[in-house]
């Protein structure tokens, strides 16, 4: 019983913590602790309806249609081989989210966190065609990696954000164990490719200042 409810609990947690929602997640969240919270209301709306379009509303369509074409057997997408279209799919609708938002005239930082999304993705469906690395794991590296180096980039230290996703990333890692979706090894890769990819492509953003 108590396995069952452990195993329910993991499961729960790995759907709140999709790697879909980390990159709108990340958005969002700069969208209260810089200087975008100054935006109206309607701005806000706007560019939020565009960033869970092209976040969630698309993939999410484009896995419905794998799923209808048998290119995947599950939306879970537990097996390996059957990452990599989803895993393109998803790089390319975070292109066109860049494109979009670039003429929407978004701070800068906000266009180099997204290419950092892109490159964390890249790289984990390289890893993908030989090992399954842990995408999870990747989106919260990613959150953890793009508070802090947007936080660097703008003089700002919400400390206890920082700590939240920590402990986040914690119980999303013990998730993946108990589900036995992956490896520790999987999951330790999984957080440092979202860290490092994400974490440092704000940061490019000084350049163009």
């Amino acid at each position: 019983m108590n396995n069952l409810i452990e195993k329910f609990c993991a499961s729960f947690f790995s759907a709140l913590v999709h790697p879909l929602f980390m990159l709108p997640y990340g958005i969002l969240l700069m969208m209260q602790f810089t200087f975008m919270a100054m935006l109206d209301i309607r701005t806000k709306l706007i560019f939020a309806a565009v960033l869970l379009g092209y976040t969630i509303a698309i993939p999410i369509l484009m896995f419905l249609m794998m799923r209808l074409f048998h290119l995947i057997q599950t939306l879970s997408i537990r097996e390996r081989k059957e990452r990599i279209f989803p895993f393109i799919t998803v790089i390319l609708s975070y292109g066109a989210l860049a494109a979009t938002i670039h003429r929407m005239h978004v701070p800068v930082f906000v266009i180099h966190y997204v290419f950092g999304a892109m490159l964390a993705l890249v790289v984990v469906t390289i890893i993908t065609f030989k090992w399954k690395i842990s995408a999870h794991m990747t989106g919260i590296g990613g959150l953890l990696g793009g508070v802090i180096s947007v936080s660097v980039l703008m003089h700002l230290m919400p400390l206890s954000l920082i700590v939240s996703i920590i402990i986040l990333a914690g119980f999303l890692a013990s998730s993946r164990i108990v589900l036995q979706a992956h490896t520790p090894a999987q999951v330790y890769a999984g957080f440092v490719v979202g860290l490092l990819c994400v974490g440092a492509s704000p940061l490019f953003s000084m350049i163009s200042f």
